[in-house]
């Protein structure tokens, strides 16, 4: 009898620690998602900044370009610290990581898009 209860003991242990890595793994995805998102948000707004200031060099304004045909930059209306991205394609279009709007939805009407 004392074996049956050991080994539900340990199969008890084995399904907690199994269900610790999957909460860690879904932790270290949504990690992942949104560094795609904010480095695809990042890269547009240097490509905006770069209108004015022109501070990126040739192969960067080439990415620019390529950015820009996939990905509309923009802000709530009156905001500007706070970009979200748009997508005009769903072939890249990144997934929208937690406290950020669709990037696949519609652009709120009254926002300010940044080019």
């Amino acid at each position: 009898m004392l074996g049956v209860r050991a080994f539900a003991a340990m199969l008890l242990v084995a399904l907690c620690a199994a269900g610790g890595i999957a909460a860690s793994a879904g932790a270290a995805d949504e990690g992942e998602t949104y560094r795609k998102y904010a480095q695809i948000r990042n890269d547009l707004i240097a490509c905006s900044l770069d209108r004015t200031w022109h501070h990126l060099g040739a192969t960067k304004r080439r990415t620019c370009t390529r950015l820009r045909r996939l990905y509309v930059l923009w802000a709530e209306g009156g905001e500007s610290g706070r970009y979200h991205v748009h997508c005009r394609s769903s072939r890249k279009c990144p997934a929208a990581p937690n406290a950020e709007p669709n990037p696949r939805s519609a652009i709120p009407a009254g926002s300010t898009i940044f080019r």
